[in-house]
């Protein structure tokens, strides 16, 4: 089997499915396995593409070298580096989720904000000073 006949039909494929859950978050529909769907079909689309690229070397070397595959290869390269690097008002501090810290950490770190706002009283009849915090 030539790898052109696995590359395109994975590449085709996995484009679909990565094209429908994408539209789908983003018109706000986030119910399912769309998400999930997403990413993994995004890591398949990846794979296509690259044997894709292996499989079709001559012509994309060629395409490459014209003004607008070169000129357009450096757009995207130089946006895809910006959506990287530069944070947002949305998420400032960068990655986030399981790409920056695990969600574990997050759980922590709200138990640990809450604790520390919570006042300990001291007792009364000269107990000694146990206190419960409670976590709403």
């Amino acid at each position: 089997m030539k790898l052109r006949n696995f590359a395109s039909p994975l590449t085709i494929a996995s484009f679909v499915v990565v094209t429908a859950t994408g539209l789908l978050m983003f018109f706000g529909f986030h119910g399912g396995f769309v998400k999930p769907a997403h990413e993994i079909f995004s890591l398949v689309f990846i794979l296509g593409c690259a044997l894709h690229c292996v499989a079709n070397w001559k012509p994309l070397t060629r395409h490459l070298k014209r003004p607008l595959g070169a000129v357009l290869t450096i757009v995207f390269l130089v946006v895809t580096l910006v959506a990287i690097l530069v944070p947002n008002d949305h998420d400032p501090k960068g990655w986030h989720g399981r790409h920056g810290h695990s969600s574990a950490d997050s759980v922590v770190d709200s138990e640990a904000s809450a604790l520390s706002s919570t006042p300990i009283k001291p007792s009364d009849d000269n107990s000694p000073i146990v206190s419960v915090a409670t976590i709403d």
